[in-house]
């Protein structure tokens, strides 16, 4: 995922930031990707969080997320580039 001061590549076993015309850090993600396993984890945090109440993620921080995992499916899907920020703003007012 790219944007206009760098971009983003994770691979599965490592994330890559990079600032355009400068650096570009690599960082293991520890683990490989693995569908089922994220799977998992969220399906007991959903369990979880309808047990005791608590939130394994503030809704804020979803709205973020959401927003930005679907900028990308549209970044690709219609090859532009899409303001993750824009989408934060359309689904709060939503």
């Amino acid at each position: 995922m790219w944007g206009t001061r760098g971009g983003v590549v994770y691979t599965g076993d490592y994330l890559y930031i990079e600032h355009k015309g400068a650096t570009r850090y690599t960082v293991p993600t520890g683990t490989k990707s693995n569908f089922d396993i994220a799977t998992r984890r969220k399906v007991a945090d959903f369990v979880t969080a309808i047990g005791d109440g608590e939130r394994p993620v503030v809704p804020d921080e979803a709205v973020h997320v959401t927003a930005l995992t679907e900028a990308a499916y549209m970044a690709a899907a219609e090859e532009r580039t899409v303001d993750v920020q824009r989408l934060v703003s359309e689904a709060k007012q939503a």
